[in-house]
């Protein structure tokens, strides 16, 4: 079972969300088959979903199932809409019969017409978990397979990368196979993410830990005296690394006494841990983790065991430690700086805790900005120049076009998409992957031979740069192989929506044109409203219609009280009764955002009138003076009142006033 965060059970008959601290989500999955044990998998849902178990929503709760389809249509007929994810990891009977021995008795098509059951009961999407296994359900047949499963399903695909497990001989997909496999569905119109999983790192990710558990330590091996522990540090060998890359940075602890040694490593979370990088007189060191929740969720850690003379090794990630932002030749070091005062490990019988520190040797690394990595691209083998508008468009795709040159004495294999990735840079130089994109061509294998030129065309959806802050970035395509990488050019591209594109949008948004279930135009004007403000007032509301001055008004006034609060949630707003009976904003921002001298009712209606613009839910006080009497307070109160039929929470302070004022509506 999984949850989202640590809760506690109701007491007195009151709900678990009224206690501080509380679980949001539950996933019955990883402790065997729920469904194999159903009766009791009911039971326990039911103490999760109910109000005086734990109060979680139905929708809240996922069951994993690795495919009983009897159970699953009993599910289907229970009242309550639970998720359901299905373990499939085979989209054909041959295959899923090889590595899930379920499919013998329940076959795939037994499966999914369970689950076309439960979809019709529910009316909810399924997700199929998919782990991809090298050489075992990676080929293109699985891919024709399973996008037709999921047509038929309406389902969305969580590809999972197999984690290796010691004693077993199945191996993980390279990062390319597993790009292309994603990609092929991609391009079947299959809904489909990549699963980034954690714990890799100290066999605790998925499926790794019932074997490890189960592997018998001689527990009666006599101590030693002598205690030493050998830190090496390393970096995949490489001409250079781009900074902002998922660098990795290899922990090896090797045990050099004669002792069965535990010690606590969190360096993940740089607890136990230091990283050092120095570049001619500038030195970095990373920072002890200062957070009260880190230290005291891994204050009772497991401690890592290491065998005499065996090793134990840890990957962390070099952009976790440091915020490197030039180009050099860097020293690498790393610490282990024993175990904190706080922390206290689990050590079990026959080993000894080791609690002192060890640095390793310097190592040497040349990491390159973005910006420096792509001024270098006439170094590479493969030559690639990007060309495309200066400027993005609101809900229109932009299209660019990609060349390729083969500057090596050898022919070069291309996989198309999938050794291609997108990047922008944003005004400080950072580097982040453009998603979602779609490249308008099946994938394919071609071979670029020597001096050879192609042109590929790149469409980037519409949807890309929705989210991002709106300004001026550049555009380049990166080629990258295990043998090799090359970057294109920076195309600079405008972002921006100015007055001419926001009347565009306001027409679009008030006639309601939809993209699926979504006003796509409105809801890029929302997440932008804290940068348009501007241009909205400089929009011209002649050319509208009587719907799109309307949304310009709302949406004008909304932009001036986005500042207040930037974030959706709920929203306090102070209203101060004087000593004349006279409302006001007690906020004086609140206040300077309405530029009309109308009744602060009749404001606080406008306001009310544009809260979903910004996703605000709004509670008001209404504070007296000193001066303010009862009947005053009481009509006041009473003005306001109509307001609660919007679900809007009133309050009189102090407690005392409420009395007095409701003793008087």
């Amino acid at each position: 079972m999984r949850a989202g965060e640590r809760g506690h059970w109701a007491k007195g008959g009151e709900s678990a969300k009224t206690q501080g601290g509380f679980v949001n989500n539950i996933v019955m999955m990883g402790m065997g088959e729920p469904l194999a044990n159903y009766d009791n998998l009911i039971r326990a849902l039911e103490i999760f979903n109910s109000s005086w178990g734990l109060n979680i929503g139905a929708r809240k709760i996922t069951v994993s199932t690795s495919g009983l389809a009897p159970q699953i249509r009993r599910l289907a007929e229970m009242p309550q809409q639970y998720h359901l994810a299905i373990s499939l990891h085979g989209a054909t009977d041959e295959v899923r019969n090889k590595i899930m021995p379920i499919n013998r008795k329940y076959p795939l098509e037994e499966l999914i017409s369970a689950c076309e059951a439960y979809q019709q009961a529910k009316g909810r999407m399924i997700w199929v978990e998919y782990i991809l296994i090298d050489g075992v359900n990676t080929g293109l047949d699985q891919v024709e397979a399973l996008s037709g499963l999921a047509k038929r399903l309406q389902c969305k695909v969580n590809l999972i990368p197999y984690n290796p497990v010691d004693g077993i001989e199945l191996k993980r997909p390279s990062d390319e196979t597993v790009g292309r496999f994603r990609d092929a569905l991609h391009h079947k119109g299959v809904r489909v993410t990549v699963r980034i999983e954690k714990g890799t790192d100290i066999d605790a990710a998925c499926g790794q830990l019932r074997l490890k558990s189960e592997k018998k330590t001689d527990a009666t091996q006599p101590l030693g005296q002598a205690v030493e522990v050998e830190l090496r540090l390393s970096i995949p060998e490489a001409p250079f690394h781009v900074i902002g890359d998922p660098v990795p940075l290899r922990w090896e602890f090797v045990n050099r006494s004669d002792q069965r040694l535990a010690f606590m490593w969190e360096g993940c979370c740089r607890l136990n841990g230091r990283i050092t990088a120095s570049l001619g007189q500038v030195t970095l060191r990373s920072e002890p983790a200062t957070s009260a929740a880190q230290l005291t969720a891994h204050r009772f850690a497991r401690a890592v065991r290491l065998l005499p003379g065996k090793p134990a090794v840890f990957e962390t990630n070099l952009g976790d430690w440091l915020n490197i932002d030039r180009s050099g030749e860097y020293k690498l070091t790393a610490r282990y700086t024993g175990l904190l005062d706080n922390q206290q490990p689990q050590v079990g019988r026959g080993w000894q805790l080791w609690k002192d520190s060890t640095t390793a040797e310097p190592i040497r690394a040349t990491l390159l900005t973005p910006g420096d990595y792509i001024a270098r691209r006439n170094q590479a083998e493969i030559a690639l120049r990007l060309d495309g508008p200066d400027r993005l468009l609101p809900l229109d795709p932009t299209m660019l076009e990609l060349k390729l040159l083969n500057l090596s004495e050898t022919p070069k294999t291309i996989h198309w998409p999938s050794d291609f990735a997108l990047w922008f840079l944003d005004a400080t130089g950072g580097r982040s992957p453009l998603t979602p994109t779609r490249i308008r061509s099946a994938p394919e294998e071609f071979v670029l031979a020597k001096k050879q030129r192609l042109a590929k065309r790149i469409e980037i959806d519409s949807g890309a740069f929705d989210a991002q802050p709106l300004g001026q970035y550049r555009l380049f395509v990166e080629f990258k192989t295990p043998a090799t990488r090359s970057p294109s050019n920076a195309v600079p591209l405008d972002w921006r929506l100015d007055a001419a594109g926001l009347q565009q949008l306001i027409r679009l948004a008030s006639g309601g044109a939809k993209t699926g279930r979504r006003n796509r135009p409105l809801k890029l004007m929302r997440l932008h409203l804290g940068e348009i403000g501007q241009a909205l007032g400089q929009v011209p509301e002649a050319e509208l219609t009587d719907g799109g001055r309307k949304l310009l008004s709302e949406l004008r006034l909304a932009a001036a009280l986005k500042p207040i609060a930037p974030k959706p949630g709920e929203v306090t707003v102070k209203l101060r009764v004087t000593g004349d009976g006279t409302i006001q904003f007690a906020n004086t921002a609140l206040g300077q955002a309405f530029r009309d001298n109308k009744p602060t009712t009749d404001q606080l209606a406008a306001l009310l009138n544009v809260r979903r613009h910004l996703g605000w839910t709004i509670a008001v006080e209404l504070r007296p003076d000193k001066a303010t009497s009862p009947k005053q307070l009481a009509a006041a109160f009473k003005s306001l009142k109509p307001f609660a039929s919007d679900g809007i929470k009133i309050k009189i302070l102090p407690a005392l006033n409420l009395q007095i004022g409701r003793a008087h509506v």
